[in-house]
């Protein structure tokens, strides 16, 4: 698959290789995908492509979590593959850390209730 349309913005010119791309947001019916370098877990740039050339991305339906694995050549993407085993984990382990941070009570915190210490 050939990715003609797509605009790069590399923050530093990448090797050649396997990356994990993550879906971040839509810009104007196109899809962006930071592109993560493995080694240092951070996005060395992001990849602007029609929203119909990102399979497993619908512009019409609101999407949280998508993964990709990409291949870069010569700093052009010329393989994209959607993985949803990753991309279902990724919305569950979200999931899991949202709930774990509304279920702490306050008195895990250290905190008290302003009732309470007036009555101490």
């Amino acid at each position: 698959m050939m990715f003609d349309d797509a605009h790069y913005r590399w923050r530093d010119e990448p090797d050649d290789g396997e990356y994990e791309l993550q879906f971040d947001r839509f810009e104007s019916n196109k899809a962006v995908l930071l592109v993560v370098d493995k080694t240092e877990d951070w996005p060395i740039g992001d990849i602007v492509l029609p929203a119909t050339d990102t399979p497993g991305i619908d512009p019409d339906n609101a999407v949280r979590t998508a993964i990709f694995h990409g291949t870069i050549d010569g700093s052009e993407l010329v393989e994209l593959v959607y993985d949803p085993q990753i991309t279902e984990q990724r919305i569950r382990e979200a999931e899991e850390r949202y709930e774990r941070v509304r279920a702490t009570p306050d008195d895990e915190n250290g905190t008290q209730d302003v009732g309470e210490s007036e009555n101490q």
